[in-house]
């Protein structure tokens, strides 16, 4: 993952964000200083302090390009062609697995995953609210297309992402490796999505 991957972004935000990250995730966010930023991104700290106010405001800048950088990506998937159960799939390996995997690399993560709670919970709440809503968009793409019947779950394709974000919160509780969970919520799109395909006549 990389901040810098945004042309729209200022080149100084970007940099000082990509240096931002590499200092929490060596030092974790309460032990990382605004100066140990500003050296990794090659600044002054007073000029650190011209664009971010505090280390939290760059934590929750760092989650917003991040977040950005996930629309951009599920965009893409929602495009693509393929079944429902395929890029539903690709939604939460991008959306959920990869940055999982991403922030569990650090030996920081616990604290990182904690620091999501304690500063930048709206931001996390956006975030699953954009993968329920790409989920429920291929889902009524599918349906669209007569290739899903979303009518008999008895339910509506918001509900159905929903579930599925819900499931996939519920996996990262449990102790597994990434590896072991993405193939556990692999298999529960796959079961919750299956049985709503249309067959070809």
């Amino acid at each position: 993952m990389s901040i810098m991957d945004d042309k729209d972004r200022d080149p100084k935000a970007a940099v000082i964000l990509e240096a931002a990250l590499q200092t929490f995730f060596q030092y974790g966010v309460k032990r990382a200083t605004m100066d140990d930023i500003a050296r990794a991104a090659g600044m002054s700290r007073p000029a650190l302090y011209l664009v971010y106010k505090n280390k939290t405001d760059i934590f929750r800048a760092c989650v917003r390009a991040m977040l950005d950088d996930l629309g951009r990506k599920l965009a893409t998937i929602v495009a693509q062609p393929g079944s429902a159960e395929d890029r539903i799939v690709a939604v939460t390996r991008a959306g959920i697995v990869d940055p999982h995997a991403f922030v569990g690399a650090s030996q920081h993560a616990e604290e990182l995953f904690a620091s999501k709670s304690d500063v930048a919970a709206d931001l996390f709440r956006d975030w699953m609210a954009l993968i329920e809503s790409v989920i429920a968009t291929i889902l009524r793409q599918e349906a669209g297309m007569k290739r899903l019947d979303l009518d008999a779950a008895g339910t509506s394709a918001e509900e159905i992402a929903a579930l599925i974000t819900d499931g996939a919160e519920g996996l990262k509780l449990r102790p597994a490796t990434v590896p072991e969970m993405a193939r556990r919520l692999e298999v529960f799109i796959r079961m919750m999505i299956r049985p709503l395909a249309i067959k070809p006549a």
